[in-house]
């Protein structure tokens, strides 16, 4: 049995990133097994959670753990709230985000199917 502890999680900068040059979300890594992955990830106010983008092959559910998040999909935009989650579709021709509006930081679970190989496409 693994276990997560909230007091464990620390997000972080990909290696080699600074905050000045990478404008996206900070990520640590809950459980990545043969057939699942779960990352935290922590939005700092005005940024986003990773650029547009849209998935070939597997779904992508958030779940927003704290603050407000506001979602894109295409034209398409929703305010997100604590305890609200989003599925983005396989094989949408929308690229999708998340974006931190506010002035606080605001974090959420990304939930997905695990894969040898990157189905994401800028």
């Amino acid at each position: 049995m693994d276990i997560k502890r909230k007091t464990e999680i620390q997000h972080k900068l990909p290696e080699g990133r600074t905050e000045e040059d990478y404008p996206y979300a900070l990520s640590d890594k809950i459980f990545h097994t043969n057939q699942l992955f779960i990352y935290s990830e922590k939005v700092r106010p005005g940024t986003k959670a990773s650029a547009p983008h849209i998935h070939s092959a597997i779904d992508e559910v958030a779940y927003i753990t704290k603050g407000e998040l506001y979602a894109y999909e295409g034209e398409k935009c929703v305010v997100l709230r604590e305890g609200d989650s989003i599925c983005f579709h396989a094989k949408s021709e929308e690229k999708h985000y998340l974006e931190n509006r506010s002035n606080l930081d605001a974090e959420f679970f990304i939930i997905r199917r695990s894969t040898k190989k990157s189905d994401v496409h800028y």
